[in-house]
């Protein structure tokens, strides 16, 4: 190394306009947070001329490197205009380039940006010039550092394409990469770097597993029963076996058992079959599902959650688990399903859940054990349709009794002139049923 006593250079402001010079780079936030591209001095710090071949050279001919140490560096020669020094002397000078092969500018900073002056003289002699990335000393804080470039791999990777980046960008070849510390072992699959077997058994799995989503803090904070809970873990990972993710011959044979028409899914199972839909919409809520299909199974998920309605997620969650359960009887046994019993089935563990020690206390406001808080006589619920094809319309009610398993159905067809009168004539003739039960106030949902 050439050293020369110098000055140390003055502190500066990036961000501010003043005479342009040539600076380090001090910290691994600094260097991630690219902010060195924000600065004034950057554009008068790019190199202007390319790496000029000065005849050929020979192979085996033994390459010299000279490496720069101006006390510390960024001395006079950090002027990108040519301004000397205080001091009066002339900024370090090399007469004999033909003899080096690749210039390194050193200084004891971490990240050592070589002055766009001597970038621009070496590459007019042909010689290559490396900026440093240093790490000094055996201390907390450099090793700190180190155990922060290789945390990760995507942290290593993130921090060499850092560099890669400047030396595109500001015209020189390279790097030469100084870590005066003793080798230490430095286990990748934990953040502290310290090996333990649980760290080791995740590495080793971690290809079976899937990606980390917000969704699993969603699943695993809510109250419900563990089997629930793991049959919507299923749902969500695509490991539920429903028949699309079995070996079939037939692709007739992948149909759902409800309708037979599409493939047994998640979504179809639990929210689009024809069968499942009846049930969202007998509920207290009335949730019209043929309103949410183009959502994913993990989008209706997110959805029904963010309802921030508990009653609604526990009601949810038990329809989930009854209708699967209907489903494997309809496979295994061959037992056929009745909405209304599965319905009044989901119902009553919905209650049970939510009235159970199970459940937080601040779900249980009263103790009532009606599921329905908002409604003022849930035994007489109505549930309200009708549709419309050209100027003719289907209208249906549904007066539902769950604990008498009782239903009483009113249909009717007529001519309307649109879909608001269609929609205004069924909830005419709800109300009509409402009257005829003595109700004194009605609450549609």
């Amino acid at each position: 190394m050439l050293s020369l006593a110098s000055e140390p250079p003055p502190l500066i402001n990036p961000t501010q306009p003043s005479v342009p010079v040539s600076y380090p780079i001090k910290t691994l936030e600094e260097l991630e947070s690219r902010s060195y591209f924000d600065s004034f001095h950057y554009p008068f710090n790019k190199a202007s001329v390319p790496v000029i071949q000065h005849g050929t050279t020979s192979s085996d001919r033994p390459q010299l490197l000279v490496c720069h140490d101006m006390a510390g560096g960024y001395g006079d020669d950090k002027w990108v205009q040519g301004q000397g020094g205080t001091n009066g002397r002339k900024a370090y000078s090399i007469w004999h380039w033909h003899l080096i092969d690749i210039f390194v500018y050193f200084s004891h900073n971490l990240v050592s940006l070589p002055p766009v002056s001597w970038v621009n003289t070496a590459h007019q002699h042909g010689v290559k010039v490396l900026g440093t990335f240093i790490v000094e000393g055996d201390s907390g804080e450099e090793r700190a550092i180190v155990e922060k470039l290789l945390e990760t791999e995507e942290s290593s990777q993130m921090y060499a394409d850092r560099l890669t980046e400047l030396a595109l960008n500001l015209g020189f070849d390279g790097w030469l990469p100084i870590v005066n510390q003793d080798d230490i072992l430095f286990w990748r699959g934990s953040r502290n770097g310290t090996f333990s077997v649980k760290s080791a058994l995740w590495k080793a799995q971690s290809d079976r597993f899937h990606p980390k989503k917000d969704v699993w803090k969603l699943l695993w904070k809510l109250k419900l029963h563990p089997r629930q809970s793991l049959l919507i873990w299923k749902a969500l990972t695509s490991s539920l076996p429903t028949k699309n993710r079995l070996g079939f011959l037939h692709s007739r044979d992948n149909l759902c058992c409800f309708c037979g028409v599409e493939p047994e899914t998640e979504c179809h199972v639990f929210r689009d079959c024809h069968f499942t839909p009846n049930l969202w919409f007998l509920s207290p809520w009335g949730i019209r599902t043929d309103r949410l299909v183009s959502l994913s199974f993990e989008e209706f998920f997110i959805w029904l959650c963010n309802c921030n309605d508990d009653k609604l997620i526990i009601f949810g969650a038990c329809l989930f688990e009854t209708v699967w359960n209907s489903r494997n009887g309809v496979v295994f046994r061959a037992v056929s399903p009745r909405v209304d019993l599965i319905l009044r089935s989901i119902l009553i563990r919905a209650e049970e859940f939510y009235n159970s020690e199970d459940v937080d206390e601040s779900l249980r406001d009263h103790e009532a054990a009606d599921i329905l808080k908002d409604c003022d006589r849930w035994d007489i619920k109505l549930a309200v349709d009708a549709s419309i094809l050209d100027n003719s319309a289907g209208l249906g009610v549904v007066q539902m009794d769950v604990l008498r398993d009782e239903a009483i159905t009113v249909m009717q067809a007529l001519s309307v002139s649109g879909v608001l009168e269609a929609e205004l004539l069924a909830i005419r003739e709800a109300l009509r049923l409402a009257l005829e039960e003595n109700c004194c106030s009605c609450k549609q949902k």
